[in-house]
C-alpha cells in the first residue's frame, strides 16, 4: 500500500496538483504525504518492513507462563507506530527460561537480562554500559565510562512512579543484522521506552543520530498506575554510538 500511495503521489504531482491538493485527493494527512515523500524512517531505523517485536512469558508459581500487562502494552505503542509506517509487525513470545528466535531480520526485543539468559549476553557485550543486580537483586544501568548508576526510583524510599530503561542496537550473536533491545529496570520503564521510541520526533532524531549504527541511550519515563499509562518520556542519557 505505501508503494501505491508513493506512486499516486508522484502521479498527481506530475499532473500539477500541489502537496496539499495530493492530501486531499487521496485522504492523507499532511504528514502522512511527508512520510511517503521523504521514505520511511520506521523501515531504516527497525532494519526492514516485516519487523518482529519479541516479548517474554514470565514463570508463575502456579507454572504457568503469563505475560506482564507492561509488556503487552510496550509491543502493543510499537505496532501501533509500525502500522502507521505501513510496515508489517510480528509478535513473538521469549520462552520462560529466555530463549529467543533469531531468525527474523528485524527484531526488537522488550526483555530485560533477568529474563533472557540471550539478551543478558547481549548486553553484556555493550562497550558503553552494564545493566546488572547488586548483592541485593536491584538492577541499574551503569555508564562504564563514569561510573554513574541510573538506579530506578521505584526501588527508592519513598518510591515515585518514575523509571529507566536501556534502549540499544546490538550485534547479533553469529552476525546478521541487529537487535534492538528495550529494558526497563522494572517492565514499566519497557513501556516508557517504546512510547519515547513511538513518538516521531524522537524517532526521527534518533535516527538522525545513530543512523543504523549500534548504539546505547538512557530512557527515563513518567507513568501513572490506574490506568497504566506513560506519562512523559526523555532521554536521560542521549544516544551514543559504539563506533568511533
Amino acid at each position: 500500500m505505501a508503494r501505491v500511495r508513493r506512486h499516486a503521489v508522484v502521479e498527481l504531482r506530475a499532473g500539477g496538483l500541489s502537496y496539499a491538493e495530493v492530501g486531499k485527493r487521496l485522504g492523507l494527512t499532511r504528514g502522512r504525504i511527508a512520510q511517503l515523500k521523504t521514505g520511511s524512517v520506521e523501515r531504516e531505523f527497525f532494519g526492514g518492513s516485516a519487523v518482529t517485536i519479541a516479548t517474554p512469558l514470565r514463570a508463575t508459581a502456579e507454572g504457568r507462563p503469563r505475560l506482564a500487562q507492561e509488556d503487552v502494552e510496550a509491543a502493543m505503542v510499537l505496532a501501533r507506530c509500525l502500522n502507521a509506517a505501513d510496515l508489517a509487525p510480528t509478535l513473538q513470545h521469549i520462552s520462560p527460561k529466555g530463549a529467543i528466535d533469531l531468525s527474523p531480520d528485524a527484531l526488537v526485543a522488550i526483555c530485560g537480562p533477568k529474563s533472557s539468559p540471550v539478551v543478558k549476553l547481549l548486553i553484556a557485550r555493550d562497550p558503553l554500559f552494564r545493566f546488572d543486580a547488586d548483592d541485593a537483586g536491584r538492577w541499574s544501568i551503569t555508564d562504564r565510562s563514569s561510573g554513574w548508576v541510573y538506579a530506578s526510583p521505584m526501588d527508592a524510599d519513598p518510591e515515585t512512579d518514575r523509571d529507566f530503561a536501556y534502549m540499544a542496537r546490538l550485534p547479533r550473536p553469529g552476525g546478521g543484522s541487529p537487535i534492538i533491545v528495550i529494558a526497563g529496570i522494572h517492565a514499566i520503564g519497557s513501556l516508557g521506552a517504546a512510547s519515547y521510541l513511538a513518538d516521531a520526533t524522537n524517532l526521527r532524531d534518533l535516527h538522525r543520530t545513530v543512523g543504523s549504527r549500534p548504539f546505547t541511550m538512557v530512557v527515563e519515563s513518567q507513568f501513572s498506575r490506574t490506568p497504566l499509562a506513560t506519562l512523559s518520556a526523555r532521554a536521560a542519557v542521549e544516544p551514543r554510538r559504539h563506533d568511533p
